[in-house]
This record gives C-alpha cells, sequence and structure tokens, in this order.
C-alpha cells in the first residue's frame, strides 16, 4: 500500500514538474514576442515621427533623418522582406526630400528669374511630390506594420 502511495505522489509530482515547465515555457515564448513586439513598434515609431517632422515642417532635419537611421539599424533582422523594402523607399524619399530642400535652401538668396527658373523647378517639384508621398502614409504604414504589430497574434494564453 505505501508503495503504491509513493508510486502515485511520485507521478503526481512528476505531472506537476511537467505542467510547471510547460507553463514556463509559454511565459518565456511570450516574453520573447513581447520582446520582439516592442523592438518592431520603435521602428513603426520612427517611421511614424518622420511623416509628422516632415508634415509639420515641409521636410526632415539632419536630426531627424540621423533620428530615423539610428532606429532602423536593426529593423532588417526584425521583418521579413516587405518591410525591409518599404523601409529602403523610404529612407531614399526622406534623402530625396532632404536634398530637395537643400537646394532650395541655397537658393534662398538668389532671386527667381526666367533665366534661373529651372533651378527653383526640379526641388521644388521633387519637394512636392515628396511632401504628399509623405502624407500618404500614416494608412501604409499602418497596414504594412498591422500584421508585425497585431497584439492578439503576439501573445497566446
Amino acid at each position: 500500500m505505501l508503495e503504491t502511495t509513493n508510486t502515485i505522489l511520485t507521478l503526481i509530482i512528476g505531472l506537476l514538474a511537467i505542467l510547471i515547465a510547460y507553463q514556463q515555457y509559454r511565459a518565456n515564448q511570450n516574453k520573447l514576442r513581447l520582446d520582439l513586439y516592442e523592438k518592431r513598434f520603435l521602428v513603426y515609431t520612427a517611421f511614424r515621427k518622420a511623416i509628422l517632422e516632415v508634415e509639420k515642417e515641409g521636410a526632415i532635419s539632419s536630426k531627424g533623418l540621423s533620428e530615423f537611421f539610428a532606429k532602423m539599424t536593426e529593423s532588417d533582422f526584425l521583418f521579413e522582406k516587405d518591410i525591409i523594402e518599404y523601409k529602403n523607399i523610404f529612407r531614399d524619399k526622406l534623402v530625396k526630400l532632404s536634398v530637395a530642400q537643400f537646394e532650395l535652401e541655397s537658393l534662398l538668396h538668389t532671386y527667381q528669374t526666367e533665366e534661373n527658373k529651372h533651378l527653383w523647378e526640379k526641388p521644388a517639384k521633387e519637394k512636392g511630390e515628396s511632401f504628399l508621398w509623405f502624407s500618404q502614409q500614416h494608412e501604409e504604414i499602418k497596414n504594412r506594420f498591422g500584421k508585425y504589430l497585431n497584439f492578439k497574434k503576439i501573445i497566446s494564453f
């Protein structure tokens, strides 16, 4: 009888140990997912911040550009190809806008005449097109990042 009781207790303790180990495994998996979510959200926030700065200021400052690049350093390791490609397009558009802004600022002390009108046209057009593109990116980033930031998929209960 004592031997049977010990066997049953041993089985119960073993099952409890398995249950605890499984719960720890699930908790660790959820922690890993949450950490990944937080890192991905920082990248998403960098995109949003860049868009908002462009909309507010009409361009992005060199500080804003540097901050965006800094946040993108590990993004290639956090996302799949779709976001990496979008990040490259977004980055190129930011640089193009910055160059157009710089060209326009360098022309500020030059009066626009018919002879030098061509100097103003290209950067002004590029800045306008870039501004329009960035103003359309709010919904775009929400859609692109949605599958990575859907909290219901992050934590499993």
